[in-house]
C-alpha cells in the first residue's frame, strides 16, 4: 500500500556544516569532500516501508550563504520535518543556530517536528561543542538530538524513516497541502466559489449530499466554524455509504 502524499523536509544551518553531504549520503550513499554550493536545492527520496506505506520525501538543502538569506522563507514554508544542522568542530555554527530557528518559527505555521543534528562526528577529537551542551540546548527547545557523520554515514542510515515515524507518533498523520489549505479556509471563513471544494479540493473522493450539507459546500460564503478534518470525515462517510449499500444488496 502506497501513500502518495509528499513530505517536505528541510536541512538548515550555516554554510559548511555539511547539509549537502548529509542529503547526498541519504539519497545516494556517497560522500563528496567539497560539494559545489548551488543555493537552495531539492532532492527526491523514497522511503522504505513504514507501517506498510512508502513515503515520497522532498529533501530541501537550504543554503547558508548570506546572499540567499532573504529568499529562505520561500523555500521552507509548509515543511513537516526540520533538521537544524551544526558542525561539532565549529562553535560559531552552533551559536548561530538561533538565527535559523527564528526564520523557521516565523515562516512555518503548520505542525512540524524539529531535529538538532551535530554533523562531522568523525572529527570528534576536534570537537568544539560538547554533546552535553548540544543535548541540553535540544531539550530546552523540544528538539530531537542526533550526532551524525556524513563522511562515514554514522547516524544517517534510516534518519528520514525514523523522523517520519516520530512525526506520526506525535501528530498521527501527514496532512496534504490541499487539505491543509482547505481547513484553513474553513476556519477563516473565506469566500468560496459555489461547490469549489467538491470539484477542486476533494478530487476523486465520493462526496454524498449529507457531506455537502454538513460542510455547507453549496454556500457562496462559508461562515466561521470549528476546525474539521475533511479527509477523515469523508473517508468515514464513504465507509458508512458502502456499509449501507452492502446491506441493500443483501
Amino acid at each position: 500500500m502506497k501513500n502518495n502524499a509528499r513530505i517536505k523536509t528541510i536541512f538548515i544551518g550555516n554554510s559548511d556544516t555539511g547539509k549537502t553531504n548529509i542529503i547526498q549520503r541519504i539519497c545516494k550513499n556517497t560522500f563528496e569532500e567539497n560539494p559545489p554550493k548551488e543555493g537552495h536545492k531539492k532532492s527526491d527520496y523514497k522511503t522504505k516501508l513504514i507501517k506498510n506505506k512508502e513515503y515520497y520525501v522532498d529533501l530541501w538543502d537550504i543554503s547558508g550563504q548570506p546572499l540567499l538569506f532573504s529568499s529562505i522563507n520561500l523555500y521552507i514554508k509548509n515543511s513537516h520535518i526540520v533538521f537544524f544542522v551544526y558542525d561539532i568542530t565549529n562553535k560559531k555554527s552552533f551559536e548561530e543556530l538561533q538565527k535559523w530557528i527564528n526564520v523557521v518559527e516565523d515562516n512555518i505555521k503548520r505542525k512540524y517536528i524539529s531535529y538538532l543534528i551535530g554533523n562531522k562526528d568523525d572529527l570528534s577529537d576536534k570537537e568544539e561543542v560538547s554533546e552535553l551542551e548540544a543535548k541540553q540546548f535540544a531539550e530546552s527547545k523540544g528538539y530531537i538530538f542526533q550526532k551524525v557523520s556524513a563522511k562515514d554515514g554514522n547516524g544517517i542510515e534510516d534518519l528520514i524513516e525514523n523522523s517520519i515515524t516520530k512525526f506520526l507518533e506525535k501528530y498521527g498523520a501527514f496532512q496534504s497541502n490541499r487539505i491543509y489549505k482547505l481547513n484553513k479556509k474553513l476556519q477563516n471563513g473565506e469566500f468560496m466559489r459555489k461547490n469549489c471544494i467538491t470539484k477542486e479540493i476533494l478530487g476523486v473522493y465520493r462526496v454524498s449530499l449529507y457531506e455537502r450539507i454538513k460542510h455547507n459546500m453549496f454556500l457562496w460564503y462559508k461562515p466561521k466554524m470549528e476546525s474539521i478534518d475533511i479527509e477523515n470525515d469523508i473517508e468515514n462517510d464513504n465507509e458508512n455509504l458502502n456499509q449501507t449499500s452492502d446491506k441493500k444488496d443483501l
